[in-house]
């Protein structure tokens, strides 16, 4: 088994696979409305999610107003957003084809919402019909306990009236199910020229950048953003994970170590900085960052923690504590290619007697 610079490469993969069949394909929409517990307003975009036997897949993102409406499997590159698994690649919609081409079968699949602060409510999905009403109800977000750290700025609320129009008209845009990426970055230019310490537009900028493929142009939006208002959590989590993914394991550490003092209790700063101490060698603090986000709610966003965790447990020559989290990690996610390794050390360790 290779060391734990396997995952690595494995650090983002798509989880949510196609619905094969044949003949006249009909897409299932779905659609419904994110709203907070007490009333008020979404502080930002929220991200819609599918979770399927335990794989994530997301879906899009909610209009302004909270409402969301999506081809389930989605048809839309994520190359970085600012909130959850970074890296989504396109996947082909999901529907209904064949003999029975009405409905669509997600009896283990439920939806839910993800915006950092927040827990999420999450509806099943059962069977459905791609000819019934597509709306699935409210999702409901319930704030954590909250940190020092802020997912709006407050730089948003002093903008000027043409920035923060050209900052919205952004938005609408890249509300739609095929938004129109070069044009809401222009927006977002704009409102940056116009107040350029606006730091939710550089920010949204940075996100827009990245899934157009200019990663170096994303960096320098979110470090923008981040010097206008260096409260700000979800620049600072696209910073880490760039960082992680150019192998810049210190720079991880720097970031995620500030960030962990404004936001304490996220899952995903706890899961990059344990990410690069274990490519730095630094297992047990890699452990101990691993083992946080295998005791939180994000687990089922961040299933490789369980496998990199298990790696370093494998490494220490505790099988039984290995083999524990690589079973649990092979529930979560049983197709990837992390799962094929962790299986293969099991057998491994059966043949050797290690293990019963």
């Amino acid at each position: 088994m290779n060391p734990l610079k396997v995952w690595l490469y494995l650090l983002v993969i798509p989880f949510f696979g196609s619905i094969l069949g044949q003949t006249e394909f009909r897409a299932l929409t779905l659609s419904g409305v994110v709203v907070i517990e007490d009333g008020r307003p979404l502080p930002d975009r929220a991200r819609i999610e599918m979770v399927c036997s335990g794989k994530t897949q997301p879906q899009g993102f909610t209009k302004p107003d909270g409402t969301f409406s999506f081809r389930v499997g989605g048809d839309q590159a994520f190359a970085i957003s600012a909130t959850d698994s970074r890296s989504p690649t396109p996947n082909a919609p999901v529907g209904a084809r064949g003999e029975d081409r009405s409905h669509v079968n997600l009896m283990n699949c439920e939806v839910r919402a993800s915006l950092e602060g927040f827990k999420s409510s999450s509806i099943n999905l059962g069977r459905r019909s791609v000819f019934e009403n597509p709306d699935v109800g409210e999702i409901v977000l319930y704030p954590l306990d909250g940190p020092a750290g802020t997912l709006v700025s407050s730089t948003t609320g002093t903008a000027p009236k043409k920035a923060r129009k050209a900052y919205e008209a952004a938005q609408e845009e890249l509300s739609k199910d095929t938004p129109n990426l070069e044009e809401a970055s222009k927006k977002l230019e704009a409102a940056v020229e116009e107040y350029p310490g606006f730091a939710d537009a550089w920010n949204l900028l940075g996100e827009t950048q990245a899934r157009l493929g200019n990663l170096s142009d994303a960096h320098s939006s979110f470090s923008s953003s981040l010097e206008a208002d260096p409260t700000l959590i979800p620049p600072a989590l696209s910073l880490a994970l760039l960082a992680l993914q150019q192998g810049q394991a210190d720079e991880v550490i720097k970031i995620t170590d500030k960030l962990i003092g404004l936001a304490p209790d996220s899952a995903e700063a706890h899961y990059y900085r344990g990410l690069a101490h274990a490519a730095l060698g630094s297992l047990r603090a890699a452990g101990e960052d691993l083992t946080f986000v295998i005791e939180s709610q994000d687990l089922e966003r961040f299933p490789r923690a369980l496998y990199v965790l298990g790696d370093i447990y494998a490494q220490a020559e505790m099988i039984g504590q290995a083999a524990e989290n690589f079973r649990r990690y092979l529930e979560l996610e049983p197709d990837s290619r992390a799962a094929a390794a962790a299986r293969e050390q099991l057998e491994g360790w059966k043949s050797q007697g290690k293990l019963e």
